[in-house]
């Protein structure tokens, strides 16, 4: 600065002066100082804190999925808890996409007639032109002799529940029922949903 031709001066400037915030701050750090001290030994330790605070976090989270249950989040009523789901640890990515897109009713079967804004998509083992929603995969009355066949629920969330014991069964019941590829292959989706040939058959119903 001093081999600089400027000139510079300096002025103190109060920093808790006017602000309410920082006097509140400021009176509370001068009274602190007049407090008795505190042993080292008396304070919980790192790690002691560390779970404490992580218990806090914990049970946060945990009220608010529960407040989510009640709001009608569909995660959340698949699972009580939000903690770690075995099922999702399955032997492909495509096959934890597809329980994911299963659990919460969002798959390209029911939703891609919003994308390509085409006919929606009814049951092809059903005689009517409903729209095909993912809880008619569960209930079909045609596909019952099937479902019963591989042991899989009339019930959607049943079948894909964390603790339900008839996972491999859905896949296999999807896969018969030619539904699996459309649930988590969108492209596969796309090309079979909306062909030509498949909108010219809902057409001509």
């Amino acid at each position: 600065m001093r081999s600089c031709l400027h000139i510079y001066r300096f002025r103190w400037a109060p920093g808790h002066a006017g602000i309410p915030g920082n006097e509140k701050v400021d009176k509370a750090a001068k009274l602190a100082t007049r407090l008795p001290s505190v042993s080292k030994s008396s304070l919980p330790s790192n790690s002691d804190l560390f779970l404490y605070i992580n218990n806090v976090i914990r049970q946060q989270w945990f009220t608010e999925w529960r407040n989510l249950h009640t709001q009608g989040n569909k995660l959340a009523q698949l699972e009580e808890v939000p903690t770690q789901w075995p099922s999702s640890n399955q032997p492909t990515c495509p096959q934890e996409i597809f329980l994911t897109r299963l659990g919460i009713g969002h798959t390209h079967l029911n939703h891609i007639h919003l994308i390509s804004h085409l006919m929606p998509l009814s049951c092809p083992h059903c005689n009517n032109d409903l729209t095909l929603a993912v809880d008619h995969l569960f209930e079909c009355p045609h596909l019952t002799i099937i479902r019963d066949s591989r042991q899989v629920p009339h019930n959607r969330i049943t079948a894909v529940t964390d603790n339900s014991t008839s996972l491999s069964n859905v896949f296999s019941y999807l896969r018969h029922t030619n539904f699996l590829t459309r649930i988590y292959n969108p492209r596969s989706s796309l090309r079979r949903a909306h062909s030509p040939h498949r909108i010219r058959q809902q057409a001509a119903r």
